[in-house]
């Protein structure tokens, strides 16, 4: 009950940032955005869904770690939002985390709806395995803000393609910026999934208790690993960017977020009531 309700409040100040946030860049007058309130407020949302994440990681746990789609999920996009915030020192910075509140705010909505696994991930004692998680969440958090990175470069690209220009799209960098700090993310990503790749598969026995095997996770964690160093690749030698990077792009992030969450999905509730 707390973790859900810790949720919702998230939820709600998420919301607030997201819809006051963008109301008042609608307006003409450039200097009303990003308004003074933002910085401050979108940092309130994120204590608040850092006390919710916590509640929902251990919060009736006697010891070690409560994983499944919605803890991992609202530890996902509050990491994520951690990243983002760093980036309101800068002017423009405030793009991506309207884009963020949004999107944390419904993640929150779901994860106090959602039922929780009854099978905690008991990491007490067990230090390599924790921080194979954190590097796993790491990485799914990375990606998070690429995909958000990525939304906006979607948008400039097909305002600009089609004639189309939004008044807001005026304080966005120029898309050569946005491309380099999307590319620098996606590499900082490449490297915390490899390493997840590479210790699930090297250390799987020590780290979960079972030999390494192929199943669904495997099968789409290694396809999003590889889609993303076919797009690296090709971005260093072919130059690759615009519609054909972000095509690529999200092509891994689907593949990505099916490695776990629809993995867990499936096993924590399709399979579960199934066998109900």
């Amino acid at each position: 009950m707390t973790s859900i309700l810790l949720h919702l409040a998230a939820a709600l100040c998420y919301a607030l940032v997201a819809v006051g946030g963008w109301r008042s860049c609608r307006v003409s007058d450039p200097h009303a955005c990003p308004p003074r309130w933002l910085r401050p407020a979108y940092i309130v949302a994120l204590l608040v869904h850092a006390v919710a994440v916590w509640a929902i990681l251990f919060g009736d746990v006697a010891s070690g770690i409560r994983l499944g789609v919605a803890p991992v999920l609202s530890l996902t996009l509050w990491l994520a939002g951690v990243i983002l915030a760093w980036d309101l020192r800068r002017p423009e910075g405030h793009w991506t985390t309207l884009i963020h509140a949004p999107a944390a705010a419904a993640v929150a909505i779901v994860a106090a709806i959602l039922p929780l696994s009854l099978d905690p991930v008991v990491a007490a004692g067990r230090p390599a395995l924790v921080a194979h998680l954190l590097v796993a969440v790491v990485s799914y958090a990375l990606f998070s803000v690429v995909a958000i990175h990525a939304f906006l470069m979607t948008l400039a690209e097909q305002a600009l393609h089609h004639h189309r220009f939004f008044r807001w799209l005026e304080h966005l960098p120029p898309l050569m910026t946005m491309e380099r700090q999307l590319f620098r993310m996606i590499w900082m990503g490449f490297a915390a999934l490899t390493l997840t790749n590479l210790t699930g598969i090297v250390f799987s026995e020590a780290l979960f208790g079972v030999p390494w095997r192929w199943d669904h996770k495997t099968v789409f964690s290694l396809s999003a690993w590889l889609v993303f160093a076919v797009l690296l690749f090709g971005r260093w030698r072919y130059g690759w960017r615009g519609q054909t990077a972000l095509r690529w792009l999200w092509g891994g992030i689907v593949l990505l977020a099916l490695a776990y969450l629809g993995f867990h999905f499936v096993r924590d509730f399709l399979l579960t009531h199934r066998s109900a």
